[in-house]
């Protein structure tokens, strides 16, 4: 599962929307702003971290 995050060019409000990474690639839809509804809304750059069972 993934976190994506975007922001809505409407009202410029920040949200984050958890996806697998293969319904993502699918859709390729943008999400429904939570705060006004709209659906002019961006993917903004984030930093991600992985997690191994490898200590190096």
């Amino acid at each position: 599962m993934a976190f994506y995050e975007y922001q809505c060019e409407a009202c410029r409000a920040t949200f984050t929307v958890s996806q697998l990474i293969s319904e993502h690639e699918k859709t390729r839809k943008e999400p429904k702003c939570p705060e006004c509804g709209d659906t002019h809304t961006h993917q903004l750059l984030s930093g991600f971290f992985a997690k191994t069972d490898s200590k190096t």
